[in-house]
């Protein structure tokens, strides 16, 4: 049985280990330990807590009530993967979005408006986070973990506050963000507070990268109204893959900590019950330096001619 400590490694200084990329290869997924120090780490946080404060001040001035939001984002519902105004969805794909956690059933006299996440174009249009995503660090990690020339083609911050953050169902990164015919997504995911099981940390399941990818989101863009919309892949039946919690392995990392993620490895975060906040970075990475690696036309995520994809 695969635990943390397996994956677990120190931060190099220049190169991975070989015992890194082999876990990456053979597991799905790696961590980096303390690959940012504490004050880097804080400088990000308290960056994604400005941008949320503004945004709610934004908000507030304009006097915009929760009712006219169309911008809920969920993954609660295991037989969607995501439920949210498309065009404000789709537009996210060249801008900073704020995306909100879904509503309660209950309490809802109660209840306030909660950031789900940010994003999708941090990585260049945020100082902060376009200096950590462009690295010449993460570049030479990407590159001994196979790409030839990195992409980063999405980015976000991922909210889960306190008592408010919602579960994020099993998903792989391969169904969102596609090249073709070779896959390459690779996904960096990196701890901003320190991740328990209590407050919702993410959990990967071992090995499964070698399934290939269950589903595919897709949208004609050229279709008079854009909509997400979902297929199983190529593969026969739809029938959804109950997955066991046990299973996967609950990342209960410091804040700091760097997640490796091959792009068909499939993940999950339960809700956070405790008192404590979990924020968390994620960019999404793909092939830039392959003919077999091109960037799907039906891919959800399309920028403006005006403001294409920069490789590292």
């Amino acid at each position: 049985m695969i635990t943390l400590e397996d994956i677990s490694f120190p931060t190099p200084s220049s190169s991975l280990s070989p015992e890194s990329i082999k876990a990456y290869k053979e597991i799905g997924f790696v961590c980096l330990n303390e690959y940012l120090c504490k004050e880097e780490t804080e400088t990000l946080l308290q960056r994604a807590r400005t941008l949320e404060r503004e945004h709610h001040r934004e908000k507030k001035k304009k006097n915009i009530d929760r009712d006219d939001e169309k911008n809920v984002f969920t993954t609660g519902d295991k037989k969607q993967a995501l439920s949210c105004s498309d065009e404000y969805f789709l537009n996210s794909a060249g801008n900073v979005s704020f995306f909100y956690e879904e509503e309660p059933n209950d309490n809802k006299e109660e209840y306030q408006p909660s950031l789900n996440k940010i994003g999708h174009a941090l990585h260049d249009l945020d100082a902060p986070f376009m200096e950590f995503s462009r690295s010449e660090k993460l570049k030479r990690f990407l590159e001994q973990l196979g790409l030839l020339r990195p992409i980063p083609v999405q980015s976000m911050v991922i909210f889960k506050n306190a008592h408010r953050g919602g579960e994020v169902v099993p998903h792989q990164d391969d169904t969102f963000l596609r090249t073709g015919p070779e896959k390459s997504t690779i996904g960096v995911w990196i701890a901003l507070e320190k991740c328990t099981i209590e407050n919702g940390c993410l959990r990967a399941l071992p090995r499964s990268h070698f399934n290939g990818t269950k589903k595919r989101m897709f949208v004609d863009h050229e279709a008079k109204e854009r909509k997400v919309q979902f297929s199983n892949d190529g593969r026969e039946g739809s029938e959804e893959v109950e997955y066991k919690v046990e299973d996967f392995v609950p990342l209960t990392v410091d804040a700091g900590t760097l997640v490796f993620l091959h792009g068909e490895n499939c993940h999950w975060s339960l809700a956070n019950t405790s008192d404590t906040s979990r924020v968390a970075y994620s960019v999404h990475y793909v092939e830039g330096g392959k003919d077999s690696c091109v960037w799907l036309k039906d891919n959800w995520l399309q920028r403006p001619e005006t403001f294409p994809f920069k490789c590292l």
